[in-house]
């Protein structure tokens, strides 16, 4: 399916700040301030193949990655304010626990009374958040984070659609995918 838009008038109508994106967290610090503890759960695939890299959307009960074998990673998914941009993005948190995972160093921050920046890093699979209040003058987010509030609640956005979904038939269609399916009897 294709869609036909005004190039111009997209450009023209600055609503980037309303598009939803998955933050790649690294080892350069990232600012983001939580708005909320409410996160959504997703259950994702990860896939290695040569057409298809990275994590897609399981298909639930009849999911052909998960009758290949596929492991499912299941991620919570937290709508934060991006200071730098002004735009709010998405970060997906793991259910470890350790004391080096995302989940239990934002922990505290998510229960603070007061507004925080954190400024997040990672490097391998441990985690490094240290926050500090917003000071009087800072951006809090607070219209974007009206905006974005609006839209999710229209359901004209969700939190998962920072990750990919893709039909049974679709993945299917995938050479590796398919190979491996028909190494197995699994149909579409």
């Amino acid at each position: 399916m294709s869609t036909t838009i005004d190039l111009l008038e997209a450009f023209e109508s600055d609503d980037s700040t309303l598009e939803l994106s998955l933050i790649r967290l690294g080892e350069n610090e990232t600012a983001v301030v939580p708005f909320t503890a409410q996160a959504t759960q997703v259950d994702l695939h990860y896939c290695d193949e040569p057409e298809l890299r990275g994590y897609v959307r399981c298909n639930g009960l009849d999911c052909t990655l998960c009758r290949l074998g596929k492991a499912i990673a299941q991620r919570s998914l937290l709508p934060v304010y991006l200071p730098l941009t002004g735009a709010i993005g998405v970060v997906a948190i793991s259910p470890v626990r350790s004391p080096k995972s995302l989940l239990s160093q934002l922990h505290p921050y998510l229960r603070a009374e007061q507004a925080q920046v954190l400024f997040v890093t990672r490097k391998g699979h441990e985690y490094r958040v240290e926050g500090r209040p917003l000071q009087e003058g800072q951006p809090d987010g607070a219209a974007a984070i009206a905006a974005f509030q609006e839209r999710v609640e229209s359901g004209a956005i969700s939190l998962e659609e920072v990750y990919p979904t893709y039909s049974n038939e679709d993945l299917l269609a995938i050479d590796s995918i398919q190979r491996l399916a028909e190494l197995k009897g699994v149909a579409a």
